[in-house]
C-alpha cells in the first residue's frame, strides 16, 4: 500500500505533496530527495505506527508483542534437573563416540580450532563469518541414539515442558507463526508446506494451522515420547528424514532452537 501511495503522488507538485502528507499527520523534511518516490516512501515509513495503523499504511500484529521471563518458560527446579542428566546423556552417549572435524555450516571455510569446549564437546568460532558450530562433530547416528534412548529427553517431554507448554504457546509460539509469515511476506514468498524440524510437542504446527489452515503441516520428531505427544497435534509426521523426500518449491523447512 504504501508502494501505491508513492507512485499515486509521484506526479503532484513538491508543495502538493508536503501538504497531502501532513494532512495524514505524517512527517515532511525541508532537505528532500530529488526522487519524489523515494521522499514519500521514506516520509510515510518514520511516521509513528499508530498513525500508520490508523491510515491503513500499515497491518496491525496479528499478535501482540509480550514480554517475558526465563522462570515463566523454565521452571528453575526443573531446568536443573533437566541440564543435569543432559550432563550425563553426553558423558554417556557421547565420550567414546568417533568425532569428525566439519567445515562452517556458513560458509564452508575450513581449518579453524576449536575455540571453547563445553560438556566434552569443541566448538568453534569461523575466522571467516564468524559463525559459531559444534566440531568435530559425533556421527548422526550418536545423536539419534540421543535423541531417541537419553534419560535427558524422556524428562524434556514429560516433566521439563508440560507445565510450561501453554505460556510458551503464548509466549514464544504464536510470535513466531507471525514472525514467520512476516518473513514469508516481505520476502515475496509462498510456503505451501511448513516442515518442522524437531517439532516437540507440536505447538507451532498447531498454532501455524489454526492462522493458515490451508497450508500442509509435516512434523518431524525422532524422540520417542516426544513423537507420542506430537501425533496427537499433527496429522503428518516423520520420526526420521525420508531419503526419498525431496524438497519442493513451496516448503518452508523450519527449525528452533528454545530449550
Amino acid at each position: 500500500m504504501i508502494r501505491q501511495i508513492s507512485q499515486r503522488l509521484d506526479g503532484d507538485d513538491w508543495s502538493l505533496i508536503d501538504l497531502i502528507l501532513k494532512q495524514y499527520g505524517l512527517p515532511t523534511n525541508d532537505q528532500c530527495s530529488n526522487n519524489k518516490g523515494d521522499y514519500i516512501v521514506n516520509m510515510i515509513e518514520t511516521g509513528s505506527d499508530d498513525i500508520l495503523l490508523d491510515q491503513g499504511l500499515i497491518e496491525k500484529p496479528r499478535f501482540e508483542k509480550l514480554t517475558m521471563k526465563e522462570s515463566d518458560i523454565r521452571q528453575p527446579d526443573k531446568l536443573a534437573k533437566y541440564l543435569e542428566l543432559n550432563i550425563r546423556d553426553a558423558e554417556k552417549l557421547f565420550s567414546d563416540a568417533p568425532r569428525n572435524v566439519i567445515a562452517c555450516p556458513g560458509c564452508e571455510a575450513e581449518g579453524d580450532e576449536v575455540t571453547f569446549k563445553k560438556n566434552g564437546f569443541g566448538f568453534v568460532v569461523c575466522s571467516k563469518c564468524s559463525s559459531l558450530f559444534q566440531s568435530p562433530r559425533p556421527l548422526k547416528k550418536v545423536f539419534e541414539k540421543f535423541y531417541m534412548t537419553s534419560e535427558s529427553s524422556d524428562y524434556w517431554a514429560t516433566e521439563f515442558f508440560p507445565p510450561v507448554a501453554e505460556v510458551r504457546r503464548e509466549k514464544i509460539f504464536r510470535p513466531r507463526v507471525e514472525q514467520i509469515q512476516s518473513l514469508l511476506k516481505l520476502n515475496e514468498s509462498y510456503a505451501g508446506t511448513i516442515i518442522d524440524v524437531e517439532a516437540g510437542h507440536g505447538i507451532f504446527l498447531e498454532e501455524w494451522a489454526k492462522c493458515f489452515p490451508q497450508n500442509k503441516c509435516l512434523a518431524l520428531e525422532p524422540g520417542k515420547k516426544l513423537a507420542t505427544i506430537c501425533r496427537r497435534r499433527v496429522s503428518r509426521f516423520w520420526r526420521r528424514f525420508q531419503r526419498r523426500h525431496r524438497s519442493g518449491e513451496d516448503e518452508a523447512m523450519l527449525s528452533f532452537a528454545s530449550k
